[in-house]
């Protein structure tokens, strides 16, 4: 069974989730605080020389004990996780036996050296140093006229259309949300058309209200031309 100190154990499930993303950092931040905080952490230079590390790979090196059984520190085994970093992620993972126990004394040894993950090399880094694309605003809806202004000839496109149940409950009631040319909603208490067909409309302005922030004209005695 492995045991491993609670911060090495923490750094071992991070290590393990950046491998099972191809070996890559999943953000900006995170790839900045592990290099940060890791890049280097429990390095042996004398491991380290048997990788055959490229410039700017970096190892973080983990202790571990194999414990076979419970009478004492000759059944405990230590051992070694080394993990590569490089800029994109990690790179590899390695296993590092030795020779010794716990009692006698332990150290690494290079035939014990085995190579457990490599990063796939048909996958391609992602680049947080790319600036994302603006996401474009909606536009802004407003109020078209005042309270009792007669409206003619509007041009509009019905975004949708809403049922509802009356407060009499015998009847069942609809509702037509459209839009203007300039993306202004307008609302009308009777079915108009089905979404995404083009109406003209005439009618008097009965209400201008605000629903969740957005301003909506409502329209009453609506004359109206299916284009």
């Amino acid at each position: 069974m492995f045991h491993m100190n609670q911060t090495d154990e923490g750094i071992f499930v991070s290590m393990k989730g950046i491998m099972k993303n191809n070996g890559f950092f999943k953000s900006r931040k995170q790839k900045d605080f592990v290099l940060k905080a890791w890049g280097g952490l429990g390095s042996y230079e004398k491991v380290n020389g048997w990788l055959d590390l490229k410039p700017g790979q970096k190892t973080v090196t983990l202790d571990y004990l194999m414990v076979w059984a419970s009478y004492g520190s000759r059944s405990q085994v230590p051992g070694m996780f080394v993990f590569v970093l490089d800029e994109n992620g990690v790179c590899s993972q390695y296993k590092v036996g030795g020779n010794g126990n716990l009692r006698d004394g332990w150290s690494p040894a290079k035939e014990k050296l085995r190579l457990v993950w490599e990063r796939p090399t048909d996958v391609s880094a992602p680049n947080f140093d790319e600036v994302a694309a603006p996401v474009e605003s909606e536009p802004e809806s407003q109020w078209i006229g005042a309270v009792g202004d007669k409206l003619k000839d509007v041009e509009c496109t019905v975004i949708g259309v809403n049922h509802y149940t009356p407060s009499n409950r015998y009847s069942e009631g609809v509702f037509t949300h459209l839009k203007d040319s300039a993306d202004n909603i307008i609302v009308v208490w009777k079915y108009i058309a089905e979404k995404g067909q083009k109406v003209v409309l005439s009618g008097t302005v009965k209400e201008c209200s605000d629903y969740n922030g957005k301003k909506k004209t409502v329209l009453a005695r609506v004359k109206f031309v299916e284009v």
